[in-house]
């Protein structure tokens, strides 16, 4: 057992670990509050840390793909919504190597639905019910992605090419 790091700012601290992936024999953690990703020893050591590179919108590490890198998505803040009703937010999901530089932007895919009640700049906003949240997961070569009340999981290469289709009939 081993303790690594403490809360604050500095390289060596967290102040929101949202992410720990074991690769090779090193851990890659994510810290949100701090946007970067950092590499320590399989003992807790740091070796170093990069930020992932993004333009607009909130952007997070999904999926390690070993030595090929990491999947991230990007979502634009709630305070973008466009419109009352339904609102379907997606989510760019982009392949970064592991010096946080962009290799593609991959697709837009669903990945969360709110209802919006806006008037003038103000907005009140709920998840919708029984939508549930896109869920993204590696596999070999590429990633899966599952959204919403549909029982249907769909698998992409890197390229963002689909590669198959899982339906799970819900009972």
């Amino acid at each position: 057992r081993f303790s690594a790091g403490f809360r604050g700012n500095g390289p060596k601290e967290f102040k929101g670990l949202a992410m720990v992936e074991p690769y090779g024999d090193s851990l890659l953690t994510y810290d949100s509050g701090n946007d970067r990703v950092s590499v320590r020893t399989l003992e807790g050591s740091f070796v170093r840390s990069f930020r992932l590179e993004w333009f607009r919108g909130l952007l997070a590490p999904e999926v390690l793909l070993g030595a090929r890198g990491v999947l991230a998505v990007t979502a634009l803040p709630m305070t973008q919504l466009a419109h009352s009703g339904l609102n379907v937010d997606t989510v760019l999901v982009s392949h970064y190597d592991l010096r946080g530089k962009l290799v593609d932007s991959i697709q837009h895919l669903p990945y969360m639905a709110r209802v919006v009640h806006r008037v003038g700049d103000r907005q009140t906003t709920l998840g919708s019910p029984f939508t549930g949240s896109g869920q993204i997961v590696g596999v070999p070569g590429g990633f899966c992605h599952a959204w919403g009340p549909e029982p249907t999981i769909r698998c992409f290469d890197l390229s963002g090419r689909l590669e198959g289709v899982i339906h799970a009939p819900l009972p």
